[in-house]
């Protein structure tokens, strides 16, 4: 954790390069925040038994539920190839995208994080905070940016955006 991912009631954009074979067990790409029903948190998750990608979002005014239904012949876009998954809040919409294309989408109002920046934890990768729920895959280049990155900037492969970039983490090896 560190004050900047204090993504509060502000626009962001948390993005990552994923690459698995869907089983049929729920595996989380990233957690943001605390566990619990009202606790404030964001996170996404592949959900191979519905095949989908499912993301969740609970701030200070309520819980919001969000997926993007896979179309291809692949299972919850588990098909081994690489993708890239981006969940974006601008105003009061929250859009799921896989590779550049907006999969799903939902409303969104309030912070989700706390004024006090000592009750924010940071992001967990590849697992809920409680290390159950494991991604079985690859993951590369973990990006929190502090806006909503237009639909062109989705699409770039490797974009840095300068002093918006809260967070940019390429990961070098999987095990």
């Amino acid at each position: 954790y560190r004050p900047s991912l204090a993504l509060g009631s502000a626009d962001f954009t948390v993005s990552t390069w994923v690459k698995y074979t869907a089983g049929s067990a729920d595996q989380v790409i990233f957690w943001g925040y605390g566990t619990g029903a009202t606790e404030r948190s964001v996170w996404l998750r592949a959900q191979p038994s519905k095949d989908r990608l499912y993301g969740y979002v609970q701030t200070d005014t309520g819980a919001y539920e969000f997926s993007g239904v896979d179309t291809s012949a692949a299972v919850a876009f588990g098909d081994g190839a690489w993708h890239h998954v981006a969940l974006r809040r601008a105003g009061g919409s929250l859009g799921l995208f896989v590779d550049g294309n907006q999969v799903g989408s939902g409303s969104v109002s309030g912070s989700l994080t706390y004024g006090d920046t000592f009750a924010v934890d940071g992001f967990t990768l590849g697992m809920k905070p409680d290390g159950t729920d494991r991604f079985k895959g690859a993951m590369d280049l973990f990006e929190i940016h502090r806006r909503a990155l237009t639909d062109s900037e989705l699409r770039e492969v490797d974009g840095d955006f300068g002093s918006v970039t809260a967070v940019r983490l390429g990961l070098d090896s999987a095990s």
